[in-house]
């Protein structure tokens, strides 16, 4: 039988190479202009000509294939006539090492290619067994620089998901290959600069869950992807191609999420859909450029362990959470359950100490011979107390991710600073403030990155450049009666002080750590302790004669409150001591008020009141009012 198919396939090749002479050759120069032979091969135009953002050579048949799609595109043409003419292994058959290609190839030329046998092919495929995918946001992770932004992976859903649960299905992700015990502050910084290896990966989603749901408690949005068989079949031949195959790590643009779109434009032969993330690739956007395309489905929430028991602590009043609390405790007797009257509260109790003992077993970390004894107690005497769980599920917020308000944002103002007038234009590339429409973000967080501020001076007509905030971010975590959060902020940036035109550049580096209390979509206060570092004719009478010191350093205390009355309208306030004990003469006092009138997703109205007050100087005040255009 293996001669005769060997004979087979010698005689389908000879046919196959004789189609070709007769017909001639395709017009490779056109055809690897396509645009999907072009996703195919991860190319993308450059000014010295054409790159393939795969790194690896192992990816391309030809020796300059990285930068040359027509030469692999040739190539790839020359192999499958090789593997038609002779009978070839699997591993060097390019229908079992490169069928996303060979399919493209088959469809775009209306050919006939003969099928074969990739039986290591056909037991992948069968492991993963998808049937669809589904594309899950992790939400932003505040406490690692790298995952401030939230993560993107793909789910390999199975037919029947009732005796294949999506926790038993396989997850395609897509990270820097980085050592475990990696500082992840390093990680960050040599991400920025591709020092690192990026690989696709599969692995079962329960751990993907367990990683970001429960131990970092980070809330999960699950999209259905629309995609037909056909499409779908696509996506999994090219994500066999890109087995083992290495890209360069890049944190701001060719990072997870942007390969994770390359990876998807293969479904259909019109997608790029990385194009327009040339220069960072924020995982929502990534989001919303599926949405534009047609490519979502369904959407399923799955909160946080975290989430959940807050959930649970909010519907419980403050002594059953008290009691809870007592009951979460190893070797803790059950006793104090019985001072409560209701069986109601009791359950409640019972059941959110169970799950708090649980979250502690699992991030304190508990050993388990000490947590497993009381987990047996509380359920147990859960078991004794009447009636089915009290708690209501946790609620899907109305706003996904992906329809919150546009990552980037510029702004037109007017404002008048010591006594002059001015026209005010700002662009912030990302992502969120604590004055913007929180509906879609993580509430909690404020990420600003390189945002410049323009100002047009009315009295001498001179545009100039006020302020550049490098970074700034907050995490305003506020305290709940399960968790006690450090809340802290950084910030970094560089602004004009002084009478326009006749000012100084000053540069700022601030740090704060405290609490925070309160609800951040309703009403919250904070109070925070740090340190500030200036430089640049730092502050506080350094303008002054006999003290022009270059540089000023102080401790800060700073107290606030914000506030959202209304579903449209956020207000806010600050107010900031700074007690220069270097480089400096006398103490600094700041405050701040800003107002924000949502319009519609996409834009809204600000009113800014800022003011600094030198203990041995003068006060300066600026106030604003602006138009804001989120893209």
């Amino acid at each position: 039988m293996r001669v005769f198919q060997s004979g087979l396939t010698v005689v389908v090749g000879w046919l196959f190479s004789q189609w070709v002479l007769a017909s001639g050759l395709p017009n490779f120069t056109m055809l690897a202009q396509e645009n999907a032979w072009q996703q195919l091969g991860h190319y993308h135009q450059t000014l010295s000509g054409w790159e393939s953002q795969v790194d690896d050579p192992d990816f391309f048949l030809a020796p300059d294939g990285q930068h040359n799609p027509e030469a692999e595109l040739r190539a790839t043409w020359d192999s499958l006539q090789g593997a038609l003419r002779t009978s070839l292994d699997e591993a060097e058959d390019i229908r079992c090492h490169w069928p996303a290609r060979v399919h493209w190839l088959e469809r775009r030329l209306s050919l006939d290619i003969p099928e074969r046998a990739c039986p290591e092919m056909d037991r992948w495929l069968s492991a993963v067994a998808a049937y669809n995918m589904t594309l899950v946001f992790p939400g932003g992770y505040m406490n690692s620089p790298s995952s401030m932004f939230g993560h993107t992976l793909l789910r390999l859903d199975a037919q029947d998901r009732s005796r294949n649960p999506d926790l038993t299905a396989y997850a395609v992700n897509f990270a820097a290959n980085v050592a475990a015990d990696q500082q992840d502050a390093l990680y960050a910084i040599k991400g920025i600069f591709g020092a690192y290896g990026g690989f696709f990966s599969l692995m079962p989603y329960y751990k993907k869950v367990n990683e970001y749901n429960d131990l970092e408690s980070r809330d999960l949005w699950e999209y259905r992807l629309n995609l037909s068989p056909e499409m779908l079949q696509r996506v999994l031949w090219h994500l066999w191609e890109l087995n083992d195959i290495r890209f360069d790590y890049w944190f701001f643009d060719e990072n997870c999420s942007y390969q994770l779109l390359a990876l998807l434009s293969v479904a259909r032969d019109d997608l790029n859909l990385t194009q327009g993330f040339d220069l960072y690739a924020i995982p929502v956007d990534t989001i919303r450029r599926l949405r534009e395309e047609g490519l979502l489905g369904q959407v399923h929430y799955r909160p946080s362990f975290a989430t959940r028991l807050n959930a649970m602590s909010e519907q419980m009043p403050a002594e059953a959470v008290s009691v809870a609390n007592q009951l979460a405790q190893p070797q803790a007797p059950t006793a104090p359950v019985d001072r409560l009257t209701r069986d109601r509260q009791k359950a409640e109790a019972l059941e959110l100490a169970y799950e708090w003992m649980n979250f502690r077993f699992q991030h304190q970390p508990l050993p388990r011979e000490e947590a497993a004894p009381q987990l047996r107690r509380l359920l147990l005497a859960r078991a004794r107390v009447p009636g089915g769980s009290p708690f209501e599920s946790v609620q899907t917020p109305e706003v996904t991710p992906d329809e919150g308000h546009a990552s980037s944002r510029w702004t037109v103002g007017a404002g008048h600073y010591e006594g002059n007038s001015y026209l005010d234009l700002r662009l912030r590339p990302s992502y969120h403030d604590m004055l913007d429409d929180p509906a879609g973000y993580l509430p909690t967080a404020e990420l600003n990155f390189l945002e410049l501020d323009m100002r047009y001076w009315a009295e001498d007509a001179r545009l100039e450049p006020w302020r550049l905030t490098v970074m700034e971010l907050a995490n305003y975590a506020p305290r709940t009666p399960i968790f006690k959060p450090l809340a802290w902020r950084l910030k970094i940036d560089g602004t004009q002080v002084g009478e326009p035109g006749e000012g100084y550049w000053r540069g700022r580096f601030a740090v704060d750590a405290g609490q925070v209390v309160g609800q951040m979509n309703g009403l919250y206060g904070f109070a925070f302790a740090g340190i500030e570092a200036q430089a640049g004719h730092a502050s506080g009478g350094l303008d002054q004669p006999g003290h022009d010191q270059a540089w000023g350093l102080a401790p800060s205390v700073s107290l606030g409150s914000g506030w959202q009355p209304l579903d449209r309208l956020r207000l806010r306030l600050e107010a900031r001591w700074l007690p220069f004990v270097s480089g400096n003469q006398g103490d600094v006092f700041q405050g701040q008020v800003g107002a924000n009138w949502r319009l519609s997703r996409e834009q809204a109205i600000r009113l800014e009141w800022q003011a600094e007050h030198q203990a041995q100087g003068e006060t300066r005040d600026d106030i604003r009012v602006s138009w804001l255009h989120y893209f």
